[in-house]
């Protein structure tokens, strides 16, 4: 056998044998990226089931709100006529008190008055209805003669006849009552005199006396 034809029958050979090896090559290449798909199949479940335990523990936790519950208010007992005169002629005797030219510390009208007024409305007939003055070095309080109705209660206030309005209501979960009347006055002109009654710790106290001119 000449050398050519050695030549011609080892290029052959070796051609053969480099496509086994490509063969060979591109099989386990493929079989590679099969096994990695499945690997990366399997994660992916993992993860998807990872995430729908959470949702259902987040479901689970999640509090439960609380619906608002309504609360119908309670209004104050009514009171008869006769109770509601009783707390007028307290309160009208206990104001008067300090009409008698006197003078008063701020303390000494609180201590007065607290029984059967607020402190609100207390603050508010020092500050409109008394004058203030240096008595012996000390600071007090006394009512000048006025004919001014302001903060008032006169006597004989309600009629406590049908012309008498009592009327109870709530602000802010407190109970009050409104008393009024309207008045024909010939020498002040017709209004409707209210004394408005808060209740403070079970008992009704003055907060507010108002005169409503035509």
């Amino acid at each position: 056998m000449n050398k050519k034809l050695l030549w011609l029958l080892f290029v052959v050979c070796l051609i053969g044998c480099e496509k086994e090896e490509v063969e060979k090559i591109v099989v386990k290449e493929q079989e590679e990226i099969v096994v990695k798909e499945q690997e990366e199949d399997v994660i992916k479940e993992q993860e998807e089931v990872i995430v729908k335990e959470q949702k259902e523990v987040v479901v689970k936790e999640k509090p439960v709100e609380k619906q608002p519950q309504l609360v119908t208010p309670v209004l104050p007992k009514q009171l008869s006529k006769q109770e509601v005169n009783a707390l007028v002629d307290m309160a009208r005797e206990t104001q008067w008190k300090v009409f008698d030219s006197e003078f008063y510390t701020i303390n000494q009208v609180k201590e007065i008055y607290s029984p059967h007024f607020t402190e609100a409305f207390i603050d508010r007939f020092i500050f409109e209805r008394m004058t203030e003055s240096q008595v012996d070095g000390e600071t007090k309080y006394s009512v000048p003669g006025s004919d001014d109705n302001h903060l008032i209660i006169w006597g004989n206030a309600y009629s406590w006849t049908d012309k008498t309005n009592i009327e109870y209501y709530q602000e802010n979960n407190i109970n009050f009552i409104k008393v009024s009347e309207y008045k024909i006055s010939e020498l002040y002109g017709d209004f409707v005199f209210v004394i408005i009654f808060k209740e403070i710790d079970g008992n009704y106290k003055i907060e507010n006396v108002i005169y409503e001119w035509e």
